[in-house]
């Protein structure tokens, strides 16, 4: 019970998921009718109050308008119960760049999100939890087969400012979740961290805390780059976490910024903790992996799909 339940992969990704004419219409109609009776085959088992919801790619345009099924489970009468309405607790959305400095040609991640909550608060539903149910990033360089990245993650140093700084859109778009594939070199389970996990560690000891509003001020040589902030507090412990990025679209991208941070406190302590976590080149084993491949011969031809992903195969 205790479990997230979804129905479905991108329901209106014709590539998953077409009714027997292949119209679009028909295509929506009984993606509807199945998120009915599986809801209502969970609630049948579990209760009322199970965690369920549908996951769509909106990033770019599929086959059919999620609004129609977002205005079904509002609004329309359900294939199994017959009632007016589905429960549903969550609309989640896939985003992906094309490649490291390749943004996608459709939404962006803030788009996404906003589209999905305009649309169910234009038809009541107010209370939903949104998310990126898979994302990032799809390719990198070719391997033997394919470019495509296993985890939708590259390796390099990159991802470490490209997570830090999708999680900020994310929470400013009102999203609440980031999901990913693998966080591990072996397996979900096995391996060497990479430099996703960190940075997903170091995001989770946000959660639950109160958002506190940032203010950069980037310096002028900066411009090509997107320098943000993320910071939260705990109302009962004081603790404050704060995460500062420095974004430049390029795996070659090096440039240093130097940050300095001006905290208003509300506390009248003098003293105070203070712990710094750099996450770069130096807690990262991949820039090392690649060196040790190129230098042993090991080709991008050798890995099935792209090598520049940590989690590769």
């Amino acid at each position: 019970k205790s479990w997230h339940w979804g129905v479905f992969t991108e329901s209106e990704n014709k590539d998953w998921f077409i009714g027997t004419d292949g119209t679009p219409e028909n295509a929506a109609n009984e993606f509807c009718k199945v998120y009915d009776w599986t809801v209502q085959a969970v609630i049948d088992v579990l209760g009322e109050d199970v965690y369920i919801g549908a996951h769509s790619m909106t990033v770019t345009e599929g086959l059919w308008d999620e609004e129609i099924f977002i205005r079904h489970v509002a609004a329309g009468k359900n294939y199994a119960t017959g009632k007016i309405g589905t429960r549903i607790s969550y609309l989640s959305t896939s985003f992906y760049d094309s490649q490291p400095g390749i943004p996608t040609s459709g939404k962006s991640l803030a788009e996404c999100i906003g589209y999905l909550k305009t649309t169910a608060a234009k038809y009541g539903l107010t209370d939903l939890i949104y998310g990126v149910d898979e994302g990032r990033i799809l390719c990198g360089a070719p391997g033997s087969i394919a470019s495509d990245l296993v985890s939708r993650t590259v390796g390099y140093t990159y991802m470490a400012a490209y997570d830090a700084r999708l999680y900020t859109h994310l929470l400013n778009s009102g999203g609440s979740y980031l999901s990913s594939w693998d966080y591990l070199s072996e397996s979900l389970f096995e391996g060497n961290p990479s430099i996703s996990y960190h940075v997903a560690r170091n995001i989770f000891e946000m959660a639950g805390m109160n958002r506190i509003q940032t203010i950069v001020n980037a310096d002028r040589f900066l411009r090509k780059t997107e320098v943000g902030a993320l910071a939260g507090v705990d109302s009962q412990s004081g603790k404050m976490c704060i995460m500062v990025y420095n974004f430049g679209n390029s795996l070659n991208y090096a440039s240093k910024a130097e940050v300095s941070l001006t905290i208003k406190a509300e506390s009248e302590k003098e003293d105070y903790n203070l712990t710094i976590f750099k996450v770069d080149n130096d807690c990262n084993w991949f820039d090392e992996w690649v060196e040790d491949r190129h230098n042993l011969g090991i080709k991008d031809s050798m890995f099935t799909w792209s090598p520049d992903d940590a989690c590769g195969i």
